[in-house]
């Protein structure tokens, strides 16, 4: 027999499932996915890649090969056990969402009047009971219901993974039995002594990864005990202008509000002020672990360089910036430099009131394409395998994201993308769901 044909009877994967699709996009993507192919199996379709009519083979609960069924259905043997027709279908890999507040989902989309701090007074006002007695004794459980809702919420958007921030381990709990994959950042504050006394502590304990929130909020003793950890690290960087301007020039409203709560210490207060910038100021700390640093929307030539060279990625937020008023993200110079720019949501209160899917990742995928033109494979790879990586994920699919379509209506939008180009364009049209 040719070694590059199919074997005809049995699967040489083990507890097989067959899915036949309408199409496929996007799964090159995606690091394929099991530790072991068959030797058989062609070169060409090890990294299989956009295919109309198309099969998945799942191993074990997990994606194994894709591509064109004449190839695929060999490798399912004579007679799988499971078989699952999606003839009307758009299968690509599941998403990852690499930043998000699950936290905040029962507080629901939220309109902004460009006034941070009273951003944040609202979100307390949606607190249940008194705000002011919430935020001092906070329920775990409140907000463990509210990541439950939104890890729902994803999942039906077609999310894998998702990088959450928390001070919670119930929200961590809640995540997991949710069925997202990924990493929940326990969120760290504290600027200097005795502030922050209690996150050190915190870093002692078992948890996914740890979130310095900002260098405005957290000083260096938890950047350094975040780097010391060895687990998945995250933080706000480059944000506001005005945390540009509290790092470099040691003033502003940042300052005015650490004073105003009586948590700036003349101790540490020669960390700031040296004119370096957010990304310049975190450079020791980038140097010591893979950081996943989130929106970045205030950077120089200069920045972009650092971030590539010490391996760090940027979680982009596109329609969050924007509800933030930050515009003219550099994530195209930072991508051509080398840089890993993922996708994330943020938090809810964040989307449009409209969105029909304001934590999957694909309303952020369309945005950009509208906005900027981008590259529809490009927004894929951002969407799956960039935030693998950022995530520090083992690239193994457990979740697909589908489209519906009809192959028979030629008036169908998704029908006619597909019949003239490549499935990944379809990516401008649909809403997808798991």
């Amino acid at each position: 027999m040719n070694r590059s044909e199919p074997e005809p009877s049995g699967s040489p994967f083990e507890d097989v499932t067959l899915i036949r699709a309408g199409a496929i996009a996007g799964f090159d993507a995606s690091a394929t996915i099991v530790s072991t192919i068959p030797e058989a199996f062609p070169e060409a379709h090890r990294r299989a890649a956009n295919a109309r009519p198309a099969a998945i083979l799942v191993s074990a609960g997990r994606v194994a090969i894709a591509g064109e069924p004449n190839v695929i259905c060999g490798f399912a043997g004579d007679r799988p056990p499971r078989v699952i027709d999606l003839p009307d279908r758009l299968v690509m890999p599941g998403f990852i969402n690499v930043h998000a507040h699950l936290e905040l989902t029962s507080i629901g989309p939220q309109p902004y009047g460009g006034d941070f701090v009273g951003w944040v007074a609202m979100l307390r006002e949606h607190w249940p009971g008194e705000g002011e007695a919430f935020a001092k004794s906070p329920d775990p459980e409140w907000f463990a219901a509210a990541a439950a809702l939104g890890a729902e919420q994803s999942r039906a958007a077609g999310v894998q993974a998702i990088g959450d921030i928390t001070r919670f381990d119930a929200v961590a709990e809640a995540r997991r039995a949710g069925g997202l994959d990924g990493v929940s950042f326990i969120e760290l504050f504290g600027m200097g002594t005795p502030w922050d006394a209690e996150a050190l502590a915190r870093l002692g304990e078992p948890a996914d990864g740890f979130q310095p929130h900002a260098p405005y909020s957290a000083g260096p003793a938890l950047f350094d005990a975040a780097c010391a950890s060895g687990r998945p690290v995250s933080c706000h960087l480059a944000e506001t202008h005005d945390e540009r301007r509290f790092i470099a020039e040691g003033d502003g409203p940042f300052l005015d509000l650490l004073q105003s709560l009586g948590k700036w210490s003349p101790d540490f207060a020669s960390r700031y002020g040296d004119g370096l910038s957010p990304v310049r100021w975190m450079e020791p700390y980038l140097r010591r672990a893979p950081w996943l640093l989130a929106h970045c929307n205030y950077v120089s030539d200069d920045d972009i360089a650092l971030l590539a060279e010490t391996g760090a990625s940027v979680a982009y937020c596109p329609i969050a910036s924007e509800y933030f008023g930050h515009d003219n993200h550099r994530y195209r110079e930072m991508l051509d430099a080398g840089v890993n720019v993922c996708l994330g949501t943020d938090s809810i209160v964040c989307q449009p009131a409209n969105e029909p899917q304001p934590l999957g990742i694909l309303p952020q995928m369309r945005r950009l394409y509208q906005r900027d033109q981008t590259d529809p494979a490009l927004l894929l790879r951002m969407a799956t395998a960039h935030g693998r990586q950022a995530l520090q994920l083992d690239g193994k699919l457990t979740c697909l994201a589908t489209a519906p379509f009809d192959p028979d209506d030629e008036t169908d939008a998704l029908t006619q993308v597909l019949q003239r180009q490549d499935p990944v364009q379809a990516l401008a049209l649909n809403e997808f769901s798991s």
